[in-house]
C-alpha cells in the first residue's frame, strides 16, 4: 500500500509538471497602422529569455505558454504588450510615435546602443550633412577619409571596406 502510495504521488508530481510547461508556437504578424508590415520588430517574453524578429515580411514565431505577456518593439514606434491566450496566429498593429525625435545613440562595434558619454573610449561622428555634400553614386565612397582607421577600396560595381 505504501508503495502504491509513493507510485501515485510521483505519478501526479511529473503530471503537474507536465502540464504547467506546455509551450505552444505562436505565429504572427506585424503590421503598421496603414498595413504595411513592419520587419526588425523586437519580439520579447517579458520575464522570459525567449526573444524573436520579425522577417522582412513582418512575420514572427515565438515558443509561449498562455498567460504569457509578449512586447512588441521597434523604433520610431510604441511599444505594445499582449498577453498570449489560446489562439495560434495573431496581427499585431504597432503606432508610429507622433513626437518623438532620436536622440544620439552610438552603436558599438559589437551593435551595443549606448549614450556617448557612457564609453570609455574615443568614438567619431559622421552628420548626414557630412554624407550629402560628397554627391557620388555609390553611399560608401562618401565616407573615405572622413572616419580613422577606416580603409574603402572602391571597384567597378560595389565598394571593399575595412575598418581596423
Amino acid at each position: 500500500m505504501k508503495k502504491q502510495s509513493v507510485f501515485l504521488m510521483l505519478f501526479l508530481m511529473f503530471a503537474m509538471f507536465k502540464l504547467h510547461a506546455q509551450n505552444k508556437t505562436l505565429n504572427g504578424q506585424v503590421k503598421t497602422i496603414t498595413g504595411s508590415s513592419l520587419s526588425g520588430v523586437s519580439v520579447r517574453i517579458i520575464g522570459g529569455t525567449t526573444n524573436a524578429i520579425t522577417d522582412e515580411a513582418g512575420n514572427f514565431s515565438i515558443s509561449a505558454s498562455p498567460g504569457d505577456s509578449l512586447e512588441f518593439s521597434f523604433v520610431g514606434f510604441d511599444s505594445k504588450h499582449i498577453v498570449v491566450g489560446n489562439e495560434n496566429n495573431i496581427t499585431v498593429t504597432l503606432n508610429e510615435k507622433t513626437n518623438s525625435q532620436l536622440g544620439e545613440v552610438v552603436v558599438t562595434a559589437l551593435g551595443i546602443k549606448r549614450s556617448e558619454r557612457s564609453l570609455t573610449y574615443a568614438t567619431q561622428q559622421i552628420n548626414g550633412s557630412e554624407v550629402s555634400k560628397n554627391k557620388t553614386d555609390n553611399f560608401v565612397n562618401t565616407l573615405s577619409g572622413k572616419v580613422a582607421g577606416l580603409t574603402i577600396t572602391p571597384a567597378l560595381q560595389e565598394s571593399e571596406v575595412l575598418l581596423k
